[in-house]
C-alpha cells in the first residue's frame, strides 16, 4: 500500500499528496509487471502498509474483512493477475496467488 495525507491510518510519516502517491504506486505496478518475482522485495521496501514485513502478503480475507474496491478486483481476476487498486487507505499493488 502507499498512502497519502489523505488515507485512513496512514502512518504518522507519510507526507505526499494523492498525486504523489499515485506516482509511486504506477512505478512500482510497472516494475513489477515487468519482474513478478521483485513484488515481495518491492512491496517490503516501499509498502506503507502492515503487511510489508510480509512482502506485502495478507493472506486469506472475505468481502467483510476489505474494502469493496479491493475485493472486486480479488473477485473478478484470476491468480497469478496484478492489477492497482485504490480504496481509503492508498493504493495497492494486488497479485493474486
Amino acid at each position: 500500500m502507499i498512502a497519502n495525507n489523505e488515507s485512513n491510518r496512514k502512518p504518522p510519516n507519510i507526507d505526499r499528496n494523492k498525486g504523489e502517491a499515485k506516482q509511486i504506486a504506477n512505478t512500482l505496478f510497472r516494475q513489477i509487471l515487468r519482474n513478478k518475482s521483485k513484488f515481495e522485495s518491492l512491496a517490503e521496501e516501499f509498502s506503507d502498509g502492515s503487511s510489508k514485513s510480509l512482502g506485502g502478503y495478507l493472506g486469506f480475507f472475505t468481502e467483510n474483512q476489505i474494502e469493496s474496491a479491493f475485493f472486486d478486483f480479488a473477485k473478478k481476476n484470476r491468480i497469478g493477475k496484478i492489477g492497482l487498486v485504490e480504496t481509503s487507505f492508498g493504493f495497492h499493488i494486488v497479485g493474486l496467488s
